[in-house]
């Protein structure tokens, strides 16, 4: 009888079961009805807009059907029929900017739009065209004729002819003649018959626009190896030569004849170009891949042979620096062979590769690589300059060591580099001491600034992270409390409290001495319960050092004081759940006798009911731990 109970309740339960799974899909299925009627509806509403809407809420409208992913039989036709206005204003340029937007997006599905596109290009990619607003879809026009019609014939013969139009014309004409040739070169190889022309337009460019055509022709392979010898001729002449290099390499075997240029350019003093330099003639002349042993075996021989002698042919340089470089942080074997490279070989090119690839597995621990990152950030030198995040973007924990060139960098003139930095102090928690005295100075105002906001309580979590081996910063973090900076956009009082507290609750972590009593009376007046909570806790560390504070505490503990629950990052996290009468009681228990004229407050919150032992409810000013506080107060008062 009883199995026969058992398998009947284990029934109802698989039945109850069932219905709760049935119940959560129809909710879903309901939430997934409601999103799709509430799509349907805006569709409405918009194309309502498109039939009955002033010009510029049909270009609101235009817009909003764009975002909205509709269907290519539905959008097609109706973004199609929106590409006839003239663009003789700015709203209905942004009207056809938004259809074009639309277009785009299916891609090859809209192929039937391709016509429009066309016409539109006629008229938009000429002089009057890109006068009366034309540059406001020009963008997205050349964009939807990327990808809607990459092995189109008329549309390959459109981008030309608007190519054709900008060769040697004027300012305007030829932005169109470098959009139509961004757009070819995203077709690829399917445009190679724009060669011609691509040269034709290499060849008149202006020397900082070359690039712009060297890249298209690129990606024309096989058919753009005739015009090598002009890529060659640019980068000669000094024609955007990091972007012709670049494209040159990307030729491949097809740009052998570049070689010597290229070679030219190795020796260049500019090292970026040098490095560029070196990775074309690398893959150029091919090479196959390596082990990790294999690459590391390579740079130490390029480490240690005589200077200006690369023992190694320069495409197994290039993979060697390649393999190590994609290995990443198991390339550790490899960062004192590129430390050595950087710091022996005279080769601009050599050095910048090896710094760039330094930086890319990172100093794994190793002092003399994170020393030379690290002064890569703010370098003069052209070969071992690289931007702060390329630069520190490896560093971890385990670089500890760096440290306190770390904080040098705090002092350095480009604010941009602190945010980095200091997230990576934070990371290295107290072995980040080394740093204090950087952080301390960060903290002081320079001629008469003090670092923003964000950053100074950056500063201090970080000291507070380090904790009392940054007893260095005390001196100017007392300072620093006793007269804190003001802020502008906050009522001064506001401001005093909110860096009061941040400040206080750093020294409690790190170490605080009685210098801080007069403002921590100043905080114990506040209005504010979290700077009194603050200033409550370090008059609790100070115990009998503090006890002329007691007439202070004693308001925060009668019925008028607005207390508030503080939680989560109070203190940074040196406290996860306190308020302000709590911390008061906690305070009077570390003063002790000294603290008698409390006792009449205390005995209230030690008679009344703790929240635990009241019948349905948590109301009350109190706060659940504030009774067993209070005990323990009176108890030491009283002893």
């Amino acid at each position: 009888m009883q199995k026969r109970t058992d398998k009947r309740g284990r029934g109802w339960k698989r039945t109850f079961l069932s219905m709760g799974v049935l119940l959560v899909c129809a909710g879903t299925v309901s939430a997934q009805q409601r999103e799709e009627a509430e799509r349907e509806k805006r569709i409405t509403q918009n194309v309502a807009l498109l039939e009955r809407g002033s010009e510029e809420e049909q270009g609101a409208a235009l817009f909003q059907l764009a975002q909205l992913n509709l269907t290519p039989s539905q959008g097609v036709p109706l973004f199609r029929t929106h590409l006839q206005r003239r663009t003789n204003s700015l709203v209905e340029a942004l009207a056809i900017s938004h259809a074009l937007e639309g277009l785009a997006k299916y891609g090859p599905a809209a192929k039937a739009a391709l016509p429009e596109l066309d016409r539109l290009l006629e008229e938009v990619g000429t002089e009057e065209g890109m006068r009366t607003n034309g540059g406001q879809t020009l963008w997205w026009l050349l964009t939807a004729l990327s990808k809607i019609g990459p092995d189109d014939p008329d549309t390959i013969s459109a981008l030309k002819s608007a190519l054709r139009r900008g060769i040697g014309a004027s300012r305007e004409m030829r932005t169109v003649a470098e959009g139509a040739a961004m757009a070819l070169s995203q077709m690829g190889p399917q445009a190679h018959s724009a060669v011609p022309l691509l040269t034709l337009a290499l060849d008149s460019s202006e020397a900082d626009h070359a690039g712009i055509y060297a890249t298209a022709l690129s990606r024309m392979m096989p058919e753009a190896k005739l015009a090598v010898p002009h890529l060659a001729r640019a980068l000669q002449a000094g024609s955007s030569p990091e972007a012709v290099a670049t494209a040159l390499g990307d030729m491949g075997a097809g740009a052998k004849s570049a070689l010597p240029s290229l070679t030219i350019v190795l020796h260049n003093p500019s090292p970026p170009l040098a490095c560029t330099a070196f990775a074309a003639i690398a893959k150029i002349e091919g090479s196959q891949s390596l082990t990790k042993t294999d690459a590391l075996t390579i740079l130490k021989r390029v480490e240690g042979a005589p200077v200006g002698a690369i023992p190694v042919s320069l495409p197994e340089t290039y993979e060697a620096f390649r393999t190590v470089k994609m290995a990443g942080k198991e390339s550790e074997g490899a960062v004192p062979v590129l430390t050595a490279i950087v710091e022996k070989r005279t080769e601009p090119w050599l050095r910048r590769t090896a710094i760039e690839t330094l930086a890319a597995i990172g100093p794994q621990g190793h002092h003399n690589a994170a020393l030379l990152l690290i002064q890569s950030v703010t370098s003069h030198d052209p070969a071992l300059t690289l931007p702060p995040r390329a630069a520190l973007a490896a560093f971890g924990p385990g670089d500890a060591n760096a440290a306190e060139p770390l904080g040098g960098l705090l002092l350095a003139g480009d604010t941009s580099l602190h945010e980095l930095v200091a997230t990576l102090l934070f990371g290295m928690a107290e072995k980040a001491a080394p740093a204090v005295p950087a952080l301390a100075e960060a903290l002081q105002p320079q001629n008469g600034v003090y670092a923003d906001t964000y950053n100074r309580r950056y500063y201090l979590r970080i000291l507070s992270r380090i904790g009392p081996a940054a007893q260095q910063a005390v001196p100017a973090l007392t300072a620093m409390l006793l007269s804190p900076p003001q802020n502008p956009r906050a009522s001064n009082s506001e401001a005093t409290d909110t860096i009061r507290t941040s400040v206080l609750t750093t020294l409690m972590k790190i170490g605080m001495t009685a210098r801080v009593m007069p403002a921590v009376r100043e905080m114990l007046r506040s209005s504010q319960p979290t700077t009194v909570a603050c200033a409550a806790h370090a008059v609790g560390l100070l115990g009998k050092a503090a006890a002329d504070t007691v007439p202070l505490l004693l308001p925060v503990l009668r019925p008028s004081f607005m207390d508030s629950i503080m939680t989560a990052d109070f203190f940074y996290g040196y406290v996860y759940e306190t308020n302000a009468r709590l911390e008061v009681i906690r305070a009077l228990e570390a003063i002790g006798p000294d603290a008698k004229e409390a006792l009449p407050l205390l005995h209230r919150f030690a008679d009344q009911l703790a929240l635990s032992e009241r019948p349905g409810g948590k109301g009350g000013w109190a706060f659940p731990d504030v009774k067993q506080a209070a005990l323990h107060a009176i108890a030491q008062i009283e002893r």
